[in-house]
């Protein structure tokens, strides 16, 4: 309310006014107060009245429901309500109800059900009230209840039902519901209600606004007002009360209400209305009549009013009213200064407005400096506080929260909504359950929230809460008091560590092996490990870290030295190591080579804290490193044993030449000029013949070392027989202190091989375990199928795999040095004493088993106790039942050659094998032409093709081969009989040398008794002639 001062008049008239009015004012006043005071005590008497009586009706009807109540309640102990029998409870129910007062319209019993069991007034049909609201209500409490007012079904009256739910004793479940109907209607037949005045109304609203009794206007009853102001008014009131208004009927009156039942929750609302003209009609008669009497006396007042009135009172009270109205607006500094001027009135008032102006100054600047100070105090804080009130309205904020709100300077943002001004939608709905919760302190004051907000400039701040109720005196939550921290840019930051995280852990997972950190000396627990290290151990990196699995567990044994010596150099010299180990894969049961590079963390003192690092795989690498260094020493020993074979069968062909003429010309002589066969030359020469023998075997052994094309006579055979033949030829070159045992499978295979090439095979490896056990010992023999996958030959080193038939032999001597292993293959290499071995053995082993496309494995244990040494031989076998070869025809002696007629064109460049064969023919009645140059031969034959019978050739000469000496000479005469000589032979055999036209083909050192038979034989057109005793060449 604004204070206006009095302002100067600016006109005589209204001074003159003024004075009138003041002149009247004391005639007036007391009429005018005497007739107010009339019309309001007669209005307050009749308001009383209205009021007493709307009460007497709430108190009439609160008695008439205790009466019910108690009613109920001695109804409940009958025990004709417990049986359930109808007629016997209907006879009860309505003998009571003939002695209970009139406004109790029925008494009824309700089944647990809803079926009505009996009552006083029966209905015309079965009725079931489960649907009713005051029954459902019964069930759910104890002893008697007032229910809702509602409209009858039985009869359309309004009714108030109460109810009483009667348990049984033993389990206490609902036996019944009493319940008794109170019939509103009989407000309506109280005899005081017929003395009110005209236009009084009297009416019963229940809570939804329905108009449950009204007179007059019955006709009302059952509608609803709810929408009408009168409705809003009275459903806003709390207690009996007096107010003005108009009811639903649009009529102006004073009513009274009084609420029927709880003040706070009424079950229904009484209303009295009265016109306002029926008050107060006694006071305005007096009213006008006194105006009539005093009119004479008014005028008196004003004309004396007119003249004093300014100068006597207005004047001095302008200053005063100018002051509390200076004071109203917040002046407090202002006075009267007309304060103890005089000692009147209008100077103590003056005197008093000034000390209240005073009193008011101080108290304004002690609750200035309070709030001050606390202001100052939330500003220091640095985090935002707020204070909302019931209504969810800011009531406070600091200085940090406005900067955070954006509000400017402080208690800008006091008054606003919190929830419609500073939250985001999606927020508001959370959020406001969570202010609910407290204002009805249902939730901990210190529970932490976290919630976006949105401040006046449209941005979005995330802000951590901690919340308290605010409480007044008497304990009632008034209002949420919150502080707040800002966590956007904190939660930004955390946001952007995880997702730094993430990319660091993604680019360390993508790393080609498993990075680490352990602590210094701690081999067992990591601090943190990729995931790789599972595909390493087969381990979860999460077990490295809690301990359950001990890191230092999965390294070699044979490693773990090294790679503790190479992270301990590495931290010493303040470095990088590296190291390369192996890692037991868990699940697999395998081992995997790993590398491991590393550096230390040291701190300010240099201290290691730490070891950083990564683990990579480079099994695959090690298994190509060492495929490569197999792939290398295959290589090498295929060069070295190439380079052996050709030095071998270089100098088995010079040693044959030489052989061939000291053999040849040794039995010539004992042919032809010794004709005492006892005599000491015939011995003689016998013993140069046996040692060439002897020699030429040598020679033949090497040169199955160094051929590498399979036999002309390689067939399918039986592998058995062959072995126990030999063995039981070698029985007698063996010590009886060696035992030997056979050991055959049942199905053994055919084999592919020559049988003269599997016998050397046989009889070289026992001869080479006899000598390894030595007097006594054992020697095992097997043959058996065998299924390879993935060895390395232990002769030519290359890898094989496949079914194969193995052949085994075993002994149990000292076994073969680790230094002597690799080169047992090597020709003319032993470890036996001077005389008591030559080194082919094994040399012929290899190069038989070769040109038979088969490989060897050698198992032996050169420390003691003695382990022996086991030869597996791998031969492949048949694969097509093939009719076994024929057997070696029978020895038969050499006869002397028939003798010759015919030239013979032989051609040589060993000058010693021409003279040689020019002899032997000679002496045996040919005649023959010795050329050392295949050239010059060729030449002399063109000139005169038909003076020859035949020609012998050597195969390895210069200018020109055997093989292409025979071609050219069939070109000028194709049937010319040819015999081909060589003291190697690799890459020739009898089917190939038949090719090229010639007869016959004959390794040095030759047979001359045989190659002279052959000769007459195919000079003669027979093209027959005694086997050769010298083995069949190799034809690779």
């Amino acid at each position: 309310m604004t204070i206006h001062p009095l302002r100067p008049l600016h006109s005589l008239r209204a001074r003159l006014m003024l004075l009138m009015l003041l002149a009247a004012v004391p005639a007036f006043l007391v009429i005018g107060y005497f007739v107010y005071l009339l019309d309001r005590h007669e209005t307050e008497n009749h308001e009383k009245a209205m009021l007493v009586f709307a009460r007497s009706l709430a108190d009439e009807h609160r008695e008439n429901l205790d009466s019910v109540r108690l009613l109920l309640i001695s109804l409940a102990n009958m025990p004709e309500i417990h049986t359930g029998e109808g007629p016997a409870c209907a006879k009860m129910i309505a003998g009571v109800h003939t002695l209970a007062p009139p406004h109790i319209a029925n008494l009824f019993v309700i089944r647990p059900d809803g079926d009505i069991l009996c009552g006083a007034q029966e209905p015309a049909r079965r009725l079931n009230v489960a649907d009713m609201p005051y029954f459902r209500h019964a069930l759910e409490t104890e002893g008697p209840r007032i229910g809702e007012y509602h409209v009858s079904r039985r009869n359309n009256e309004p009714m108030l039902v109460v109810t009483h739910t009667v348990r049984e004793n033993v389990n206490g479940k609902t036996a019944a519901v009493l319940a008794a109907a109170i019939d509103l209607s009989w407000l309506a037949r109280q005899p005081y209600l017929a003395g009110q005045p005209a236009g009084t109304v009297y009416a019963i609203f229940d809570n939804a606004g329905t108009v449950l009794l009204r007179q007059p206007g019955s006709d009302r009853i059952g509608r609803s007002i709810a929408g009408h102001p009168h409705w809003r008014t009275l459903s806003a009131l709390r207690g009996a009360a007096i107010f003005r208004g108009r009811d639903a009927d649009e009529v102006e009156r004073i009513f009274a209400y009084a609420p029927l039942g709880p003040a706070e929750n009424p079950y229904a609302r009484l209303v009295v209305g009265m016109p306002p003209a029926v008050m107060g009609s006694s006071s305005r008669e007096f009213l006008i009549l006194g105006l009539e009497g005093l009119a004479v006396a008014l005028a008196l007042s004003l004309l004396a009013g007119w003249f004093g009135s300014g100068a006597i009172i207005l004047k001095p009270l302008e200053p005063v009213l100018a002051t509390v109205h200076r004071v109203a607006e917040g002046d407090l500094s202002a006075r009267t200064a007309s304060a103890g001027a005089q000692d009147d009135e209008i100077s103590r008032l003056a005197t008093e407005v000034d000390r209240m102006a005073e009193a008011l100054s101080q108290r304004d600047r002690a609750l200035t400096e309070a709030r001050d100070r606390a202001q100052a105090y939330l500003d220091v804080v640095g985090v935002m506080v707020v204070a909302l009130n019931e209504k969810g309205n800011v009531a406070l904020a600091n200085r940090k929260a406005c900067e955070v709100l954006g509000c400017g300077p402080e208690g800008q943002c006091v008054g606003g909504n919190w929830f419609e001004t500073w939250l985001p939608p999606e927020s508001r709905a959370p959020v406001r359950r969570v202010f609910d919760r407290i204002m009805a302190d249902e939730t901990n004051q210190t529970k932490y929230y976290e919630n976006h907000i949105l401040t006046t400039h449209g941005r979005r701040r995330l802000i951590a809460w901690h919340n308290t109720p605010l409480r007044d005196k008497s304990g009632r939550v008034i209002g949420v008091l919150s502080a707040g921290q800002d966590i956007t840019d904190l939660r930004r930051t955390e946001d952007a560590l995880r997702d730094s995280k993430n990319r660091y852990q993604a680019l360390v997972e993508n790393i080609p092996g498993a990075v680490f950190r352990r602590g210094i000396g701690s081999p067992c627990r990591m601090e943190h490990v990729g995931s790789a290290i599972e595909s390493l151990t087969g381990v979860a990196a999460g077990r490295f870290i809690d301990g359950s699995a001990c890191y230092r567990d999965f390294i070699h044994e044979d490693d773990f030295a090294g790679v503790e010596q190479a992270i301990s150099e590495g931290v010493a010299a303040r470095r990088p190591y590296v190291v390369e180990y192996r890692l037991r894969h868990q699940v697999e049961k395998a081992w995997r080579w790993v590398f491991e590079r590393g550096q230390a963390t040291y701190d300010e003192s240099g201290k290691p804290l730490w070891l950083d690092g990564v683990i990579a795989d480079i099994t695959d690498k090690k298994l190509t490193e060492e495929e490569h260094e197999r792939l290398q020493a295959q290589l090498q020993q295929a060069q070295k044993m190439e380079a052996l074979g050709q030095l071998t069968g270089g100098i088995a062909h010079d040693f044959n030449n030489i052989l061939a003429s000291v053999l040849g010309f040794a039995k010539l002589a004992l042919r032809r000029y010794v004709p005492d066969a006892d005599s000491e030359l015939a011995s003689h020469l016998r013993e140069v013949i046996a040692a060439s023998e002897r020699a030429r075997d040598l020679v033949a052994r090497m040169l199955a070392f160094s051929r590498t094309r399979p036999g002309s006579r390689a067939t399918q055979i039986p592998p058995l027989p062959l072995v126990k033949e030999t063995i039981s030829m070698l029985t007698a070159t063996i010590p009886a202190g060696i035992r030997i045992e056979m050991r055959s499978a049942a199905d053994i295979p055919d084999i592919v091989i020559d049988p003269v090439d599997f016998h050397q095979i046989v009889m070289n490896l026992v001869i080479n375990a006899r000598d390894a056990v030595g007097d006594r010992g054992r020697i095992e023999i097997g043959l058996a199928r065998a299924r390879i996958d993935g060895a390395t030959c232990a002769a030519c080193c290359a890898a094989f795999s496949g079914d194969w038939l193995e052949l085994r032999v075993a002994d149990d001597g000292h076994g073969i040095p680790p230094d002597v292993l690799p080169h047992i293959f090597e020709p003319f290499f032993t470890t036996k004493e001077v005389g008591k071995g030559t080194g082919m053995g094994l040399a012929m082993v290899h190069g038989l088993v070769r040109r038979a496309g088969g490989h060897l494995l050698v198992e032996t244990g050169a420390a003691p106790p003695r382990k022996g040494t086991a030869f597996r031989v791998f031969l492949p076998m048949a694969t097509t039942a093939d009719p076994p070869a024929a057997g070696p025809a029978p020895s038969v002696p050499p006869a002397s050659p028939p003798a010759g007629r015919g030239n013979i064109l032989v051609v040589d460049d060993e000058l010693s094998v021409l003279r040689l064969m020019g002899a032997a023919l000679e002496a045996d009645g040919w005649r023959a032409s010795t050329f050392g140059n295949p050239l010059l031969a060729l030449a002399c034959f063109r000139d005169a093709p038909d003076d020859f019978d035949a020609v012998i050739t050597d195969q390895s000469m210069p200018d020109m081969t055997g093989a292409e000496l025979i071609k050219a000479l069939h070109m000028a005469r194709p049937n010319l009989p040819a015999i081909l000589c060589t003291g190697y032979g690799d890459g020739l055999d009898e089917a190939f040398v038949r090719q090229l036209g010639a007869s016959r083909f004959f390794q040095k050192p030759m047979d001359m008794d045989e190659l002279l038979t052959a000769l007459a034989d195919m000079v003669a057109g027979t093209g027959k002639a005694p086997r050769s005793r010298n083995p069949a060449p190799d034809t690779r």
